[in-house]
């Protein structure tokens, strides 16, 4: 998951594949920020010489999450998509108020799905089959939001529509994934491994 240090403003955002973001460069990723380490690195913006922000992950309105979630760790709502093509061609639609954690495990899991990530709080999406989310849509809100393409060919054609938050995709090879910034955000919106 990626995560902005308070203090620093930005300043070490870390995928949880432990890439820093001033070594997004190094490895070719694509970004839409800037990759510095004065202040305003990837993932910052500054007006007027101050560091701005990404947006958090605001805690959960409460720990009781809703009907639609397979599973409810500490508010997290999460949505199991286990077996082939289980959540395929479906829409999966996060809970606003809590984080929200799709897995998608088995053989086209989430092949052709989208997936509408919670408004505010963060969004992960975990890909760990082959083609398991194979021309997958996600369309992030305004929280931390990542995807992790775990096993060959899992991220085939899948775009990832940046919020004002962070977003990102991380792959073990390369995948043909899109990034798509959000207009009105400085904060980052990357691919790392995935071609």
């Amino acid at each position: 998951m990626l995560a902005c240090t308070v203090s620093a403003g930005c300043e070490a955002v870390v995928l949880d594949v432990g890439t820093r973001s001033d070594e997004l460069a190094s490895t070719g990723a694509t970004s839409s920020g800037e990759d510095t380490m004065d202040g305003a690195s990837l993932g910052a913006d500054t007006t007027a010489g101050e560091p701005v922000e990404c947006a958090a992950s605001p805690d959960p309105v409460d720990v009781a999450c809703g009907s639609d979630c397979s599973r409810c760790i500490d508010g997290a709502c999460g949505h199991d998509c286990v077996g082939a093509d289980a959540c395929a061609a479906e829409t999966i639609t996060c809970e606003d108020g809590r984080p929200c954690e799709v897995i998608c495990m088995g053989g086209g899991a989430c092949r052709e799905a989208t997936i509408e990530c919670p408004a505010a709080h963060a969004c992960t999406i975990e890909c760990t089959a082959a083609s398991a989310c194979v021309g997958l849509q996600v369309r992030c809100g305004d929280g931390p939001c990542t995807v992790q393409c775990q096993a060959n060919d899992a991220c085939e054609g899948l775009v990832l529509q940046c919020g004002a938050g962070d977003g990102a995709v991380a792959c073990n090879g390369p995948r043909g994934v899109e990034v798509m910034p959000a207009a009105a955000s400085s904060c980052a919106c990357a691919a790392q491994g995935c071609g």
